[in-house]
């Protein structure tokens, strides 16, 4: 069994490997200049559609998308050794109005949903005369084909409008990359989980529409004599008449004498289809690294797992997206040795609860971390005079004071003189 079943995985294997060629080929062109090309091909408005009817793959997918799309994207300058905001065109087009057609909030929502369903996202930020920047454009659901010799990216939109541009003139916001070049679409890898959601949910419609009605075979006792079209004719009348009777909800049912009623099929409770759609649930947040619970799932949480769970999407899931759309940002709109970035305001995120958050703040006021005016601001407060000046707790001491009370004292005096 042991060999058999190795033989079974090493063909498996191999089909894999033929059918990932087999799409890279396909994917593969040669241009006018002898070239060889990659086509980058996004999935169709109909696959999206079939996969967002999974509703475990909708919620994980507006859950993250949502989410990323709440948290601030800040454009910031470095100055005197601290990072503030610039108050910029460019911050303008980053937290308000990123183009004349949509908002900010709606330009990163749609951004990270085209990496979550069709593996990656495309912004060219459009510059004028000047070389600045006037407004991002968001391309999705687009056919790209990179030239990795000449390290240029040639865009085909939904009009059948075609434009070439090169490297830094084009941000790539890739979710899934088999060699940090090119892409591959989740769904793809999901087929199999998604196909299983979608059988169960399909099973379960179905024999919530008929009742749970089983499906039976309607048998006869035979003998020589009787065999032949009369019986059967018989027997097709009754079974006509009990499906009638089963598809009008009745519960109990009877044959004539000398008929038997034989179940086949699988009832509900042989499918477990309970289990089966609760596996695909969790299955289908493992794709994407979203707890079970944050998707309805009948899981067991108190508070404290609620809590962590929260920091353990942030620090798993979100951040990592967060990191990629910083790292091609920052490559892409600013040269090299510019004290500029673009940085998204994770502690809005990490928002607790008033009684934690208050607490919070108080510890970073009393190692001198914040200041008065510091916290103020984060609470959407004016300042107030004298509240720049940083303060520490009192109660600290140096260690030598209570060690050594005398030397301590001598040493500051000497400091003083």
């Amino acid at each position: 069994m042991g060999l058999i079943k190795n033989i079974k995985n090493r063909l498996e294997r191999r089909r894999v490997r033929r059918d990932m060629m087999g799409d890279i080929m396909d994917r593969l062109s040669v241009d006018a200049s002898g070239r060889v090309v990659i086509t980058e091909r996004p999935g169709s408005p109909e696959q999206e559609r079939a996969a967002l009817s999974v509703s475990t793959l909708f919620r994980c997918v507006q859950l993250i998308s949502n989410a990323i799309a709440s948290i601030p994207v800040h454009h910031q300058r470095r100055a005197d050794g601290v990072w503030r905001d610039a108050d910029t065109t460019l911050e303008r087009l980053l937290t308000v109005e990123p183009n004349y057609y949509i908002s900010a909030y709606d330009f990163w929502r749609a951004a990270v949903r085209g990496m979550l369903l069709d593996g990656v996202s495309y912004i060219v930020p459009r510059r004028d005369d000047h070389g600045n920047i006037t407004y991002l454009q968001l391309y999705l659901n687009v056919n790209v084909t990179v030239d990795e010799v000449a390290h240029r990216y040639t865009v085909t939109d939904k009009a059948g409008r075609t434009e070439t541009l090169y490297e830094n003139q084009i941000m790539v916001l890739r979710y899934l990359s088999t060699d940090g070049c090119h892409t591959t679409g989740p769904i793809q890898y999901m087929e199999p989980a998604l196909r299983l959601a979608c059988e169960a949910d399909d099973e379960t419609r179905a024999r919530i529409k008929d009742g749970g009605a089983p499906r039976l075979i309607l048998s006869a006792q035979t003998s020589a004599v009787g065999i032949g079209g009369p019986v059967e004719t018989q027997l097709r009348e009754v079974a006509r008449a009990i499906d009638t009777e089963m598809r009008n909800r009745g519960r109990i049912i009877s044959t004539p004498a000398g008929t038997q009623a034989t179940q086949i099929g699988a009832t509900s409770a042989d499918l477990q289809l309970q289990s089966v759609r609760e596996f695909s649930v969790r299955d289908i947040c493992r794709f994407y690294g979203v707890p079970p619970q944050y998707v309805g799932s009948d899981s067991a949480s108190n508070y404290k797992s609620a809590e962590m769970a929260s920091v353990d999407f942030m620090t798993t899931t979100l951040d990592p997206i967060l990191r990629g759309i910083e790292s091609e940002l920052n490559r892409k709109l600013f040269r090299a040795g510019v004290s500029e970035r673009v940085k998204f305001d994770r502690s809005a995120r990490a928002a607790a609860d008033l009684t934690t958050r208050a607490r919070y703040l108080a510890s970073m006021q009393a190692v001198g971390a914040y200041t008065v005016n510091d916290i103020r601001a984060r609470e959407d407060l004016p300042p107030v005079p004298g509240g720049d000046v940083p303060l520490v707790s009192a109660n600290l001491r140096n260690i030598g004071e209570i060690v050594n009370p005398d030397k301590t004292n001598n040493q500051q005096n000497d400091t003083e003189n």
